[in-house]
């Protein structure tokens, strides 16, 4: 008889093609996996960062209106209420467009967000305006500070300052994430008198 030549493959050959193929799609599969849970991981640490920083913005933006009256009426500028747990600003402006010229909002900590009334607020309790959230529910609101006692004077200006400070933190797998923001706000509408 004479020997047979092998056409092909033996069983054993591509048992271990299939094993090595395995190992490799194995691998690849990890890093693309690892790739999307770190992409998703970037995607909440951008949102998170980016509603804190709009909050501060707005907030910072808001606040500086505080005291402005076309009648220079200093009385104006003596409405501005930081609460004792220093969460909660009320502030007051002039908007001669508006029904009611005299404007009262504010912004507060109430359950893990931040909110803001635009209606005429008259102090921090829910029933004294309409508070709307500011904040997602992703992002939990764990810090909202405001230090009202810091004034600059130059001749007769007198420039009150506002330390703002927001922390918020989002849940990442595995894991928290936390940022704060801290902004100065100056108050320039107030001529010392």
């Amino acid at each position: 008889m004479s020997a047979l030549k092998q056409k092909g493959l033996t069983l054993i050959e591509m048992m271990i093609a299939l094993i090595l193929a395995l190992l490799v799609s194995a691998a690849i599969l990890t890093i693309f996996i690892s790739n999307i849970k770190s992409s998703a991981e970037n995607i909440k640490m951008i949102q998170l960062n980016q509603e804190l920083r709009a909050v501060m913005n707005f907030m910072s933006d808001e606040l500086k209106r505080h005291g402005y009256d076309s009648d220079a009426d200093p009385s104006l500028m003596q409405t501005l209420f930081v609460s004792a747990g220093e969460d909660c600003v009320v502030y007051a402006y002039e908007d001669a467009s508006a029904a009611v010229a005299t404007l009262s909002r504010g912004f507060r900590l109430n359950a893990s967000a931040i909110e803001w009334s635009d209606q005429n607020t008259t102090g921090c309790a829910t029933a004294s305006g309409n508070w709307r959230d500011l904040t997602s529910d992703n992002i939990q609101i764990t810090a909202f500070n405001i230090d009202p006692n810091n004034t600059a004077s130059a001749a007769s200006v007198t420039i009150r300052r506002l330390d703002v400070t927001v922390t918020g933190q989002r849940q990442l797998n595995p894991g928290v994430a936390s940022r704060t923001f801290r902004e100065t706000v100056r108050i320039r509408n107030e001529d010392a008198t």
